[in-house]
């Protein structure tokens, strides 16, 4: 009888240990499931605030790969293509570089480049060309301007015009011009004043004849 009630005793607490450890290992794998979702978490929470960060700033996504038509005063003219950003200068180095006779001073060599664009190098006779048209151009605007006005305007006039105003000879005229070439345009109708032998007197005369 005692030793019924032994063994008894033994498969109760053998029972109690097995129910023990089983409870042990569930709790043990319930935590390491939390323990994942929980880091888990942070990482996808930050690639979606990298994905909306990307859509706020609206910066378009680089190609993966620059070509660039180069044409004009360079050693070999072409398309060239590029792996990564590049700039103006690297192109032309890809191109075999400038000519002699080209414009070097008209291109921004420091600029990034487009995928897809077209640089093209002057030669210096071109360049000078354009230049010329420039200048011509925005003399003819300040002239045409001077004319819808009805005065003369400082910074464009020539001797002749200058001479048609009250009180200005060809002494002040030229004088007006040598100004005008030391120190760059007027900035105000008041400024001749500044001009040697013009003062307030002469001013008054001209000042609702001229413009800048």
């Amino acid at each position: 009888m005692k030793q019924e009630k032994w063994i008894t005793g033994i498969l109760c607490l053998l029972l109690i240990v097995g129910a023990g450890c089983f409870y042990l290992h569930t709790e043990q794998n319930t935590s390491r499931e939390e323990t994942t979702f929980h880091t888990a978490s942070p990482a996808a929470t930050s690639t979606n605030h990298s994905d909306d960060s990307s859509q706020q700033t609206g910066q378009p996504e680089e190609p993966a790969e620059y070509a660039v038509y180069i044409c004009g005063a360079v050693r070999h003219p072409g398309v060239y293509r590029f792996s990564e950003a590049a700039r103006v200068c690297d192109v032309i180095e890809a191109a075999g570089g400038f000519k002699k006779n080209a414009a070097i001073a008209a291109m921004n060599q420091a600029r990034w480049i487009a995928d897809g664009e077209q640089i093209e190098i002057p030669t210096v006779k071109q360049w000078k060309k354009t230049r010329h048209r420039t200048e011509a151009a925005e003399t003819s605007t300040g002239d045409t301007e001077s004319s819808a006005s009805g005065r003369i305007n400082l910074n464009v006039a020539t001797e002749a015009e200058l001479m048609t105003l009250p009180g200005i000879g060809p002494s002040k005229a030229k004088a007006i011009l040598d100004y005008r070439t030391q120190h760059g345009s007027f900035s105000s109708v008041e400024d001749i004043m500044k001009v040697s032998g013009i003062k307030e007197g002469v001013y008054n005369q001209i000042k609702d004849s001229i413009t800048v």
